[in-house]
């Protein structure tokens, strides 16, 4: 098993599951052949909706190489696992908007304290 087979199993996934509520699927099947399993957090029905939550989230998902051909707001990247015809994709931006996110969050508060937000005119505490 190599190095880079068990981090891409370690990351968080979409899977696309026309069925409805699936969580495995073909590359979870070329996985167990390694000894490994992904951990997919989500399932959709459509590879439309899968290209939303990639834009959205950090998640990556396996999809046909097809799908993805030139589309710039994906990173694409080869399979470490041999699932014929799909490749890795992930939104282009999603490091720099987890990055941005984890500044963020622990930064609200602070910003929420100095926030006046003045009480309109007969409002009640």
């Amino acid at each position: 098993m190599s190095r880079q087979l068990a981090q891409f199993a370690a990351l968080d996934h979409v899977i696309v599951s026309p069925e409805g509520g699936g969580f495995r699927g073909i590359t979870d099947e070329a996985l167990a052949g390694a000894g490994l399993a992904r951990r997919v957090v989500l399932s959709v029905p459509h590879f439309l909706f899968v290209m939303s939550v990639l834009g959205n989230t950090d998640l990556v998902a396996m999809l046909p190489s097809r799908l993805v051909r030139g589309c710039a707001a994906l990173r694409v990247v080869e399979a470490p696992v041999d699932v014929p015809g799909f490749v890795v994709a992930e939104f282009a931006g999603a490091m720099a908007a987890t990055w941005l996110f984890r500044w963020l969050v622990p930064t609200l508060p602070g910003m929420a304290e100095r926030v006046v937000v003045p009480r309109p005119e007969g409002a009640r505490e």
